[in-house]
């Protein structure tokens, strides 16, 4: 018995040993270092959610922002007539009207809000599918409200303003297929203001 363990070891390649042991702990280590980077992305995709939301619900963004943004869309519907015939027919049919927004300047600093989270979705920063559950109902509510007027802004001063928050948008739609109605977004208006005014 001994003999034979005495043959095999002196049979044995110390070389191909070493090789595969250094092979193998060259893998645990990319492994690790995959755990970790995982890890680490995870982590910072929690974080930048969890400071998106802090800003959309804390100050200057929340009460004063969101209630004039708020107040800024309702003053342009009911400017654009909301009850008008052919506003009703446009609205059936799945398509926004356009609120003929002017000075607006509220508006435009939420679509700025929107813009950074659909910025830091495109980079991977944010996971798309938090981003959906958390900010999907504010940001269909203004598309619906806004797209015709981030069209014409766009048209005017250039297509990188809004692009991320445009892109986004349809994919948030698709992707659950829910649908903002004008119902909806006169219901989330009127929320806007009456949870600013209970601060």
């Amino acid at each position: 018995m001994v003999a034979s363990i005495g043959t095999f070891l002196a049979a044995t390649n110390w070389n191909i040993v070493a090789a595969c042991a250094a092979t193998i702990a060259a893998l645990v280590a990319v492994i690790t270092a995959w755990i970790i980077v995982w890890q680490t992305r995870y982590t910072l995709r929690i974080q930048t959610l969890n400071q998106l939301l802090a800003s959309w619900q804390s100050p200057p963004m929340f009460p004063r922002m969101r209630q004039r943004a708020a107040q800024e869309l309702l003053i342009s519907l009911m400017n654009a007539n909301i009850h008008h015939a052919a506003t009703a027919v446009a609205t059936a049919h799945g398509t926004p009207i356009d609120p003929k927004l002017r000075d607006t300047p509220h508006v435009d600093e939420v679509l700025d809000f929107f813009e950074t989270v659909a910025l830091f979705v495109k980079r991977d920063v944010l996971d798309f599918e938090l981003a959906y559950h958390t900010f999907f109902w504010p940001m269909g509510c203004y598309w619906f409200l806004t797209q015709v007027y981030i069209r014409a802004a766009q048209e005017s001063e250039g297509n990188e303003l809004w692009k991320e928050y445009s892109a986004l948008m349809p994919r948030f739609i698709e992707w659950k297929g829910e649908r903002i109605t004008i119902e909806h977004a006169q219901a989330f208006l009127d929320d806007e203001q009456s949870r600013a005014f209970e601060q």
